[in-house]
């Protein structure tokens, strides 16, 4: 079963006023800036009121969001008695896996409570995938990535994708 995957998608930021400073505060190491509208440049991002280095630092990366479609790309129901699918989070970076929480049974829409800490270093491959798991073979479901990971995408502190009725989001915050 062949499912659309998102794999050289370009996440949406969902925070309001990323990107570069249009004067007196973002930019260079060190200069000022607030973290909610992150207005750093270049490859630098708001912390702690400074622009600092994006790349080489802890991130959180946490509260995964998935959405389902009510059907499964062959349009039958996702289980063999109609149930709903078992959403099974997988968060790689680089090919490693970082976050791979229990799936949760029987729902369309779920918010995932485990998060991981990982050090994100210049040029990194993200990829959150969530698919069905089922006793005997899981069902391929829908994946995001990030490739490269970007000081923009991380300025954002929320990342969102979308194809038809897939929809995966997540926060992702320096620490």
């Amino acid at each position: 079963m062949q499912v659309e995957r998102a794999l050289t998608l370009a996440l949406l930021i969902a925070a309001a006023g990323c990107g570069m400073d249009s004067g007196g505060g973002g930019g260079g190491g060190g200069d000022e800036c607030i973290e909610s509208a992150d207005d750093c440049a270049g490859e630098s991002i708001c912390v702690t009121g400074s622009c600092v280095a994006a790349f080489g630092r802890i991130y959180t990366i946490s509260r995964v969001a998935v959405q389902f479609p009510t059907q499964n790309p062959s349009g039958s129901a996702w289980d063999t008695l109609g149930g709903a699918p078992d959403p099974l989070l997988t968060v790689t970076l680089n090919g490693a896996i970082v976050l791979m929480p229990p799936s949760v049974a029987d729902t369309f829409s779920t918010t995932f409570p485990q998060s991981a800490n990982v050090n994100l270093p210049a040029g990194s491959n993200l990829t959150v995938q969530v698919d069905d798991e089922d006793v005997s073979s899981n069902d391929a479901g829908y994946g995001c990535q990030a490739d490269p990971l970007t000081a923009d995408i991380l300025r954002g502190r929320t990342a969102f994708c979308s194809s038809g009725d897939w929809r995966i989001s997540f926060s992702i915050e320096p620490k």
